[in-house]
């Protein structure tokens, strides 16, 4: 149960965030600043990435490509 004190981001905020990830994929610190400055709301870390699952999205760690493999 959320915090009475603490704002969540709400189902139409989640609709919008969802829409600018898909325009601009971002990292997850850039996701957690997003959220600040568009809402109004600061998240945790640990915070974002339970929010971000529960929108079934997925954070990987990006890789460089083999150079063998060019």
């Amino acid at each position: 149960m959320p915090n009475p004190g603490h704002r969540w981001i709400t189902t139409g905020q989640e609709e919008t965030l969802m829409a600018a990830l898909t325009a601009t994929p971002m990292e997850t610190s850039d996701v957690r600043r997003h959220i600040d400055v568009e809402y109004g709301i600061l998240y945790s870390m640990k915070q974002l990435h339970v929010t971000l699952s529960e929108m079934e999205l997925r954070h990987a760690k990006p890789y460089s490509a083999d150079h063998k493999t060019r």
